[in-house]
């Protein structure tokens, strides 16, 4: 520790180093676990997830002088927390922010151990009491810029998990301490974007983007809160200069092809999926997303073999189980649909979706009581999923009760299913 340096600002780098080794420790007993053996993760994303696993508590502090400055020892208990690891490392292959983040955390930390160096190198050079005066306050600045860093830290592990009031109040905290620091109103803006509040999400966005206007970050994470306001056109042109900036970001083209997706331009969207898969191949939810493009072009097979392949690469996702089914009823295979959808409730048994659809399966086999009782099933875990009425009113009617067909009708028809609509006027609905 130097004269520049506070003890404050020592426990820091010294915390950060300490838990820098033990996330290498981490990383090397979690390279051994199947999981993540079978994930086939690099080891910067190995790296950054020990380090949103771990929790670590100073056991023993020591200062001993060494020549004319103080040397600080810490002791610290690092805990690794396994029981969330399936989740984390699917947030991990949905988000490279993780990684982004956490090495872009140790490059701070490396150019600000590197500054105070250099300060304290000025410092004992100075020669001029306004000299030395400036260089104490860029020691300040520094010291406070190291603090936010350590902020920014607790916010991320807050936002991975799930406590984003707790990660906005921490990244809030880095930018009262550095009103420049870009980073602090990215990770911001992505707390309050999963909070749903899309306009927070997006001021935070624009300061990042205005502080760093080559974060590529910033305009992907901008491109989706446009997206999720229904400003598509906007959303593409973020995901684009995304692009330009990082060039080898897979997320940015999956991002731009779920855009495209929803203008209804599936050439345009699978060429995108082509791409995010070319950089990432692993990129499950990409070979989903592929498959419900295929699917809407009627290429069924292409779709089914999609699906089939994000299920290779992820045994236990539900959607692209649900998907697959959905496909293998459009080639009119309802036994292997039903399979499907068996799967999809077995991994996710509140998919009220999978219900709906494998009632229609059923309702194809002629299996109407079969089918009722997954509409009702659905209509339990979703009662306002218009389609599950519909269909359940279509059950109804096949069995011959139009009392409740009309009713079913008139519920999907108040919920804004046009099919509804139509079938609750057929009834003599009004």
């Amino acid at each position: 520790m130097g004269d520049l340096e506070s003890k404050a600002d020592a426990r820091r780098f010294a915390m950060h180093d300490a838990k820098r080794l033990a996330v290498e420790e981490a990383g090397t007993y979690l390279e051994s676990l199947p999981i993540v053996k079978n994930s086939l993760l690099v080891k910067d994303e190995v790296l950054a997830l020990a380090a949103s696993l771990i929790s670590a508590t100073v056991l023993d502090e020591g200062w001993r002088q060494v020549g004319e400055n103080l040397k600080l020892t810490l002791k610290i208990k690092a805990v690794v927390d396994t029981s969330v690891l399936r989740e984390r490392i699917a947030a991990l292959k949905k988000d490279q922010r993780l990684v982004e983040d956490y090495k872009s955390l140790q490059k701070d930390y490396r150019e600000l151990k590197e500054r105070f160096a250099d300060l304290e190198r000025k410092h004992r050079a100075a020669k001029d009491e306004p000299g030395r005066k400036k260089l104490v306050q860029d020691a300040k600045k520094a010291s406070d810029e190291l603090t936010a860093a350590q902020w920014v830290e607790r916010g991320d592990k807050s936002y991975y998990e799930e406590d984003y009031d707790r990660a906005i109040k921490d990244y809030s905290r880095a930018i009262e301490l550095n009103p420049d620091f870009a980073k602090a109103y990215n990770n911001r803006g992505a707390a309050w974007r999963k909070k749903g509040r899309y306009d927070r999400a997006m001021k935070d966005y624009d300061r990042a983007i205005e502080l760093k206007p080559d974060y590529a970050s910033a305009y992907n994470n901008r491109g989706i809160a446009w997206a999720k306001k229904g400003e598509l056109g906007r959303a593409i042109g973020d995901f684009t200069r995304a692009i330009e900036l990082k060039p080898d970001d897979a997320e940015a083209y999956y991002n731009r092809g779920l855009a495209w997706h929803k203008k209804g331009r599936y050439d345009r969207a699978i060429a995108e999926y082509d791409k995010a898969i070319e950089l990432k191949p692993d990129y499950a939810d990409a070979y989903n997303n592929r498959g419900l493009a295929w699917g809407k072009k009627g290429r069924y097979d292409r779709a089914i073999e999609d699906y089939t392949k994000a299920i290779e690469l992820k045994p236990d996702y539900a959607y692209a189980y649900n998907n697959r089914g959905n496909a293998w009823e459009k080639k009119g295979d309802h036994g292997r649909a039903i399979a499907d959808y068996d799967r999809a409730i077995e991994l996710k048994p509140d998919y009220a979706e999978a219900y709906s659809n494998r009632g229609n399966a059923w309702d194809e086999k002629g299996r109407y009581d079969r089918a009722i009782e997954d509409y009702n099933r659905a209509i339990e875990l979703k009662p306002d999923l218009a389609e599950a009425y519909n269909n359940r009113g279509v059950a109804w009617y096949k069995k011959g009760d139009n009392d409740r067909a009309r009713e079913d009708f008139k519920r999907a028809c108040e919920l804004g299913d046009k099919d509804g609509c139509k079938n609750y006027r057929t009834l003599g609905g009004r």
